[in-house]
């Protein structure tokens, strides 16, 4: 009799317990109400929210564009305001796709409608328009330009988009690149006035806010993809339960049981037992805050060095490499 009392029991708080420990999502099918959300299929909603963020994104470059064609944004902080705020604002977006595999595919469509853009204004096919994404985008305001960092920045995403779908490296390396790299511009052109004796192009200024920009940038993102349970860092082991509140009789009888039993035959051992803490307590050196502040300092060494590359392409793959190893490490 008690087992058939204590059985409903159990199964109801382990249920229960699974749906508290389920991370919170934040996909289109969850957002909808639920009657839309239950007949749709999830491919569908995937393609609808690859159409609205498509569009965000164009409608912002729009605006910066815009914006620096009427004189209110100098070129130089137009173009490194898009180079800031897409990279990260394409990753925030990721969540609203389901989790089929198909759906990095239709993410990766956001990138690739840039890339053609970008390549349709560099051969000078998209009139006015490509025209104002010259003047916000490029240093120079040449249209070969736009076919060099802009659509190696682009392509960036498509790579994190197709192969780092939600995970660590991705997300570091896209922060590194974007956030980074942008603050660094803006920084330094305004109080950089001290330059570093072998980058006259460079200033110890926009090397500190690459560095901060970069870790605050990157442990965010990284915090943000935890959060929905798209990076188990620190070990995946279940929540102990809350203080405080009291389980059934059926439960607290069988635990009691449990726990005699258990101490029994830890007394019947010869050697005492040894300790386990019931939660993964990561090593300093291998935490998270320890990885992305390690890279955060590397990256503006790697920036230094012109003579590497363009930056768009150098720091993100550096970055992917180094988080990679960090992670096979851990």
């Amino acid at each position: 009799m008690k087992n058939t009392v204590a059985r409903p029991a159990l199964r109801a708080a382990s249920s229960a317990l699974a749906t508290r420990n389920e991370p919170p999502t934040l996909s289109l099918a969850s957002l909808l109400p639920a009657a839309i959300g239950e007949a749709v299929p999830p491919l569908a909603l995937d393609a609808a929210s690859s159409l609205g963020v498509s569009v965000l994104a164009i409608a912002w470059v729009k605006f910066i564009t815009a914006l620096a064609a009427s004189g209110q944004l100098q070129t130089n902080l137009s173009r490194k305001i898009i180079h800031t705020t897409s990279a990260p604002a394409f990753l925030l977006c990721w969540p609203l796709f389901s989790e089929l595999p198909e759906a990095r595919l239709l993410a990766s469509v956001v990138p690739s409608l840039q890339i053609a853009k970008l390549w349709l204004a560099s051969r000078g096919r998209l009139g006015e328009d490509g025209d104002a994404m010259v003047a916000a985008i490029s240093r120079s305001e040449s249209t070969d330009e736009l076919a060099g960092g802009p659509l190696v920045y682009t392509l960036v995403l498509l790579v994190a988009g197709l192969l780092g779908w939600r995970t660590v490296w991705a997300a570091v390396a896209v922060c590194q690149m974007a956030v980074g790299d942008g603050l660094a511009d803006i920084v330094g052109r305004r109080f950089g006035t001290v330059k570093w004796p072998f980058a006259p192009d460079k200033s110890p200024a926009g090397s500190a806010a690459f560095v901060l920009g970069a870790f605050a940038s990157s442990v965010g993102m990284v915090a943000y993809f935890h959060f929905l349970g798209y990076t188990p860092i620190g070990g995946a082991s279940p929540a102990p339960p809350p203080r405080g509140r009291r389980l059934s009789p059926a439960l607290g009888a069988r635990a009691q049981a449990c726990k005699r039993r258990s101490s029994r035959c830890s007394l019947s051992r010869s050697s005492p037992p040894r300790y386990a803490p019931p939660h993964p307590i990561p090593a300093p050196a291998t935490s998270p805050l320890c990885c992305c502040a390690s890279l955060s300092l590397a990256r503006p060494q790697v920036e230094l060095v012109e003579s590497l590359g363009d930056d768009n392409l150098t720091v993100p793959l550096v970055s992917a490499v180094l988080t990679i190893l960090w992670l096979q490490l851990r």
